[in-house]
């Protein structure tokens, strides 16, 4: 038996629903005030998304990283009260000024899960070119003209697992051209290489279907061919002409990227961690991050 959040029970199961509602501001983290509170033991499946990486603007600006996913299944909770931060978006970066780069998401938090939100996407020539966050939980794109980082490696307790938390130097970008990788890591995997500017793919979690939890019925559709990816990487460098599909962010609520402003279109998908998608040419603004989620469940 449990308390917080927002509780709901489907196919013989209770549960706990942590969002943030502060996820309109830059990295806006949402500490919930109760957390859950956990009065008689009982195994639980736990899922902990960050905060989305914000997509960089300017010519071809590179996607942001999608929220690290942790999964916890048969998780054993003692009787205590578990802290819960849900993380908020990674800002865009906006043109003008700029370019700028975006900003990295925030991170969550579920008792001793602590995990960084995706990292932000780069800017494109002509401001501080930066490449993709090197702080991140998930890499974001680098802008072209410039090479990538790396991702920000950590570890979360056994035995939850963890996806988006590996290093990995990403897409070298030696030469100029719309047709580089851009796109940001999710928490799946890189960037696909036959879609070079694509947002990467977020993760799989059956346990957590959109369909079975209110919240999220209305964007199932984000959330992959199944329904159940979280953590999608954001789209980069939208080039006129070329493919719709080239520049679509990835399962799990990843931001597209188009040409020019990315601020509405090109959002990562709030609850699921999505990066947002970097703008294109012409320039315009990048996508915010998708905020995060937190959600625990139990049989009744």
């Amino acid at each position: 038996a449990a308390t917080g959040g927002t509780t709901h029970t489907n196919g013989g199961y209770k549960y706990h629903v942590f969002t943030n509602p502060n996820g309109s501001g830059p990295d806006a983290p949402y500490p919930d005030p109760n957390g859950l509170i956990v009065t008689t033991p009982g195994t639980c499946d736990i899922l902990v998304v960050s905060g989305g990486g914000g997509g960089g603007s300017g010519y071809y600006g590179g996607g942001g990283g999608g929220g690290t996913v942790v999964v916890g299944t048969d998780i054993t909770l003692p009787a205590t009260t578990y802290p819960v931060q849900v993380g908020g978006r990674g800002d865009k970066g906006l043109y003008p000024p700029g370019p700028s780069s975006g900003s990295d998401g925030g991170k969550s938090v579920f008792g001793d899960i602590d995990i960084l939100g995706g990292g932000f996407g780069g800017s494109g020539p002509g401001g501080s070119s930066e490449p993709g966050s090197t702080t991140g939980g998930n890499a974001g794109g680098a802008a072209n003209y410039v090479n990538t980082g790396t991702s920000n490696p950590y570890t979360v307790p056994t035995p939850y697992q963890a996806y988006g938390t590996w290093t990995v130097n990403l897409h070298d970008r030696p030469s100029a051209s719309p047709n580089d990788p851009n796109g940001g890591d999710g928490a799946g995997g890189a960037a696909p290489a036959t879609y070079t500017n694509q947002g990467g793919p977020g993760v799989r979690v059956p346990q957590f279907a959109g369909p079975t939890i209110p919240v999220l019925v209305p964007i199932v559709p984000k959330m992959g061919p199944t329904g159940d990816y979280y953590g999608g990487g954001g789209a980069g460098a939208g080039f006129p002409g070329s493919p719709a599909e080239t520049f679509r962010g990835g399962y799990g609520g990843g931001g597209l990227s188009a040409p020019g402003d990315m601020s509405t279109t090109g959002r990562g998908q709030s609850t699921l961690g999505g990066g947002g998608g970097g703008s294109g040419n012409p320039r315009g603004h990048g996508g915010q991050g998708g905020t995060g989620i937190v959600i625990v469940r139990y049989q009744e």
